[in-house]
């Protein structure tokens, strides 16, 4: 039986003060079930990357209510936003964000070590995870001997090895070719078929419609439903 790991309740978010405040979200409530492929779809400007960035606890809300995997998160110090950041989520970025020293093995076990785990248990987990992804033959690879596809496998193989309980993804495709960008979609399909929740962001509702659910965001409110056309 699944639970909800995200809840949001009349979720509001400006910047600025005065007449210079900008009200970015706007009386957000959207809730994420355990397993669901979630997409937030939304043109420039429409406010869901500071819903991400809420999301995964990079920003904070002005107020109401922000529950993640049971927990109510509010006025947590920079440190617990991390520890929990570090437990319950896993990043997957358009520019990949590998460390370019590091090779595809250095920087998936990266996340096993901070949380504790010996080199030699986190490179073996590593090792499993990059395999899972098609990358057995690039271990050894920095990101600048990869090609994007293959450092935004690196980069999903990095999210998995935390073992999150959710995937979130800001416009994974964007900086791929169409064909590669459909083989990550396909991973991500996969993944959710195994059971791993992922919310995916993205402008494009040709990407947003490989998800099982869509929600719309223009000028800081959600909805089921999109307020206007957009298609990117």
């Amino acid at each position: 039986m699944s639970h909800t790991l995200i809840k949001m309740n009349d979720l509001c978010k400006a910047y600025g003060k005065g007449e210079a405040k900008v009200e970015v979200l706007k009386h957000i409530h959207f809730e994420v079930e355990e397993g669901e492929f979630v997409a937030i779809l939304g043109p420039s400007g429409s406010g869901k990357s500071t819903l991400m960035n809420i999301i995964g606890l990079i920003d904070t809300h002005d107020t109401g209510e922000y529950i993640l995997c049971g927990e109510n998160i509010c006025n947590k110090t920079e440190n617990e936003y991390a520890e929990i950041r570090g437990r319950k989520i896993g990043f997957i970025f358009q520019k990949f964000n590998l460390i370019p020293k590091y090779n595809a093995l250095q920087n998936v076990a990266l996340p096993l070590l901070l949380q504790g785990a010996s080199y030699k248990e986190a490179t073996f987990h590593a090792k499993e995870i990059l395999e899972s992804v098609g990358l057995s033959d690039r271990l050894h690879h920095r990101p600048n001997e990869l090609s994007g596809g293959q450092q935004q496998r690196v980069a999903i193989a990095r999210a998995l090895a935390a073992s999150a309980d959710i995937l979130l993804a800001d416009e994974p495709t964007g900086a791929l070719d169409q064909k590669t960008g459909k083989e990550v979609l396909n991973i991500f399909k996969s993944l959710n078929k195994e059971g791993k929740t992922i919310i995916l962001i993205t402008h494009d509702l040709n990407i947003a419609k490989h998800a099982s659910r869509i929600v719309y965001i223009v000028d800081g409110e959600l909805g089921n439903t999109p307020a206007e056309e957009d298609e990117g």
